[in-house]
C-alpha cells in the first residue's frame, strides 16, 4: 500500500485532477461533513462525493463537484463526464468555494456564535 507522509499530501493532491470521497450513505453519515471535501476543494480540485452524505449536495449545487446518489456503472460514467467538464474551471473556483463554505474565521466561528447566542437567548 502506498502511503504519504502528511507533509507530502499537498504535493500529491496538486498533481491530482479530482478528489474522490465516496462514503457509503447511512443514517449517521447524513449530517457528517467529511474533512476531505474541504481539503480537496481547498487544493483546487473538483470532487466526486456521495450525495446523501454531509455537504455533498451543497457542494455539487455550488459547482464544486458531482454528488452520486446511485453507485452503478451508468452513474459513474455520467459523473466522469460531469467531472471532466468541471476540470475546465480554474482551480481558484474550487478554492474560493472551500473558503465560502468551510472557512473557520468567516463561516464556522460566526455560525457557532449565532447558534450559541440563540440557544442562550442573548
Amino acid at each position: 500500500m502506498l502511503r504519504a507522509q502528511p507533509e507530502e499530501v499537498p504535493a500529491y493532491l496538486s498533481a491530482a485532477d479530482v478528489g474522490l470521497a465516496l462514503i457509503k450513505p447511512s443514517f449517521s453519515k447524513r449530517s457528517s461533513s467529511p474533512t476531505k471535501y474541504a481539503e480537496y476543494l481547498a487544493m483546487g480540485l473538483p470532487v466526486l462525493i456521495s450525495g446523501q452524505v454531509g455537504d455533498g449536495r451543497v457542494i455539487a449545487d455550488r459547482g464544486g463537484g458531482v454528488a452520486l446518489d446511485r453507485f452503478d456503472a451508468t452513474s459513474y460514467a455520467e459523473a466522469a463526464d460531469e467531472l471532466d467538464a468541471l476540470r475546465a474551471s480554474p482551480r481558484t473556483h474550487f478554492r474560493d468555494l472551500a473558503a465560502a463554505l468551510f472557512d473557520i474565521e468567516t463561516v464556522a466561528i460566526p455560525a457557532y456564535r449565532r447558534l450559541y447566542r440563540e440557544l442562550l437567548g442573548s
